[in-house]
């Protein structure tokens, strides 16, 4: 069911993003080291969303299977002959 994202990647992006803050930190006077951050930041963030949109998926997913596997409802009472709605 589409494309699946495991954690490993998203500590990946973490370490990513935290390795590009201290090169950014280290060599900020360089515009490459504030694009790599920048670029890590945003690499971060659309995984992350990437993520969660895939989450949100799986769970309506399994609230629409878990309301179709839901007995139907009777009522209370059977209904005999004579008794009227």
């Amino acid at each position: 069911m589409g494309i699946s994202i495991d954690w490993s990647r998203l500590e990946e992006a973490d370490e990513f993003l935290e390795l590009a803050r201290k090169v950014e930190w280290k060599y900020g006077k360089y515009p490459e080291a504030w694009k790599l951050h920048i670029y890590a930041t945003i690499t971060r963030a659309l995984l992350y969303k990437k993520y969660y949109e895939e989450k949100q998926k799986q769970s309506e997913a399994q609230h629409i299977l878990k309301y179709l596997n839901k007995p139907l409802q009777t009522f209370s009472q059977p209904l005999r002959a004579g008794n009227s709605f």
